[in-house]
Order: C-alpha cells, then sequence, then structure tokens
C-alpha cells in the first residue's frame, strides 16, 4: 500500500509539470514519455489488485472506488491513443461552411459530418482597471 501511495505521488508531480507553462515549448509532452506511461500502468495493475482484495473482503464500496479509478485512467489511455488532433482557421462571413480539416501532424484530412461556419465575430474590449461585473 505504501509503494502504491508513493506511486502515485510521483503521478500527481508529473501531471504537474505537466500543467506548468513553458516558454516556447509545450508542457504537456511529458504525458506522452514511456515513464509516464509505465507509471500509469503499473499504478492501474495496483488499483486493479487492491479492488479484488477488497472485493473479496466483502467491502464493495471499496473496490468500485478503486476499479473508478481504473476506468478513468482506461479512458483517458483510449483517448491519447485514438484523439484527433487539428487546427484550422474559418473566414468570418465565409458563404460556405468547412467540412474536411487537415490534421496537425500527420497530413490526414478529417471529414466532418457537419460544416463550421463563422457567420459574426467581434472583439470588445474593457479598459485596464474597469471592473467589469455580471450579474
Amino acid at each position: 500500500m505504501k509503494f502504491a501511495t508513493g506511486l502515485l505521488v510521483v503521478i500527481v508531480l508529473f501531471l504537474l509539470a505537466g500543467v506548468v507553462p513553458v516558454p516556447g515549448g509545450d508542457a504537456g509532452i511529458i504525458f506522452k514519455t514511456p515513464v509516464f506511461m509505465l507509471l500509469v500502468a503499473t499504478e492501474c495493475v495496483l488499483l486493479l489488485a487492491a479492488a479484488v482484495r477488497q472485493l473479496r473482503a466483502m467491502r464493495l464500496a471499496l473496490a468500485l472506488a478503486h476499479g473508478g479509478v481504473v476506468v478513468l485512467l482506461l479512458g483517458a489511455l483510449l483517448g491519447y491513443l485514438f484523439s484527433k488532433d487539428a487546427e484550422f482557421s474559418v473566414p468570418v462571413g465565409g458563404a460556405q461552411g468547412i467540412t474536411q480539416i487537415p490534421a496537425t501532424a500527420t497530413g490526414v484530412v478529417y471529414t466532418l459530418p457537419f460544416s463550421v461556419r463563422v457567420s459574426d465575430f467581434r472583439v470588445e474590449s474593457v479598459p485596464a482597471g474597469a471592473g467589469h461585473a455580471t450579474a
């Protein structure tokens, strides 16, 4: 149990390091390293073992809690493996919507089952020091 808790602390430190802004770089790249993936996989195995122990001890709530964390981590892994990254620009007031976008890294063109169009775009600025209250 101490090992699993220590491992979780290390994973949280990785997560914190991945969200700190880095000038001119991608701080989130830390999540794609083999070390991070190995740490998370090890934690999943330990959580599954804990869930099985809790089930055998008839502690259903604890087993569900441990299993729930594993489900969340597996969902994050599936999102990482099958996500599609793309950036595109849309002209304001264009007559035709965009239905295809190129992927940023791979160059593959994705066809959308809908179209994207910007009909109006406004920029509003608030003078420095002026408070903006909402009700």
